[in-house]
C-alpha cells in the first residue's frame, strides 16, 4: 500500500505530511509503519528521505539488525557513509 500510495504521489510522505501518515497507533505499529515507509524511499533510490523515515523507526524501539542486513530494499542504502553513521548510533 505504501509503494502504490508513493507512486500516485511522491510528496504522500513529505515530513511536513508525515504526521497525517503516522497517527497515533501503538508503538509497534509507529515502528513498522516507518520501517515500511523508508522500504519504500529506499527502492526509489531516495536515500535521504529513507534514511529519515529508519531513523524514525528506530527512534521508536526498531533494532532488528538482521532485517536490516538482509533487506533488498536497502542494499544501495547499506553502502552508504550515512547508514554506516546511522548504526553506529545506535550501538
Amino acid at each position: 500500500m505504501y509503494q502504490k500510495a508513493f507512486s500516485i504521489d511522491e510528496a504522500v510522505f513529505a515530513p511536513d505530511q508525515s504526521k497525517m501518515v503516522e497517527g497515533g497507533g501503538s508503538r509497534e505499529q509507529r515502528v513498522a509503519i516507518n520501517y515500511y515507509i523508508a522500504e519504500t524511499f529506499a527502492s526509489a533510490g531516495k536515500q535521504e528521505q529513507a534514511l529519515l523515515y529508519l531513523r524514525k523507526a528506530m527512534d521508536e524501539g526498531f533494532n532488528d539488525r538482521k532485517r536490516l542486513d538482509e533487506d533488498k530494499d536497502f542494499a544501495v542504502l547499506r553502502t552508504t557513509p550515512q547508514f554506516q553513521k546511522l548504526l553506529q548510533q545506535e550501538t
